[in-house]
């Protein structure tokens, strides 16, 4: 069985999520709270696997959107990708579906065209 880094930090999520479901769900709500309680308005959270982690993401604050990113020669084959984090949400209809072949800088400047059509003049 590999051994890789990716393999790791799934079975230590298992092991998270086994003793507390909402482990993770939690920390991001209480950052998300502390982000808006100093003036932040637009915030993205950058991974969310399971659906218990949208729905109170989405319980917080009502207005969430799910970007799922694409990145097609990201090594769909890998025996990593077949883990429930990698597949719960996997038929979740997305708000956005952002294709990522391109650069750093190229994902970068689409994750902020996709931000503000997602948003506009809030």
């Amino acid at each position: 069985e590999p051994r890789s880094p990716r393999w790791i930090m799934q079975r230590w999520g298992d092991w998270r999520r086994r003793a507390d479901p909402d482990h993770y769900a939690r920390i991001v709500v209480r950052w998300l709270g502390r982000q808006i309680g100093t003036g932040w308005s637009r915030l993205m959270v950058t991974d969310v696997r399971f659906a218990n982690e949208l729905a109170q993401i989405n319980g917080f604050s009502g207005r969430a959107r799910l970007v799922r990113v694409h990145r097609p020669d990201a090594g769909r084959h890998s025996v990593h990708i077949q883990h429930a984090s990698e597949t719960e949400l996997r038929y979740t209809p997305a708000d956005v579906d952002l294709v990522n072949t391109g650069t750093l800088e190229d994902l970068v400047s689409a994750t902020l065209r996709m931000e503000r059509g997602l948003y506009g003049h809030e």
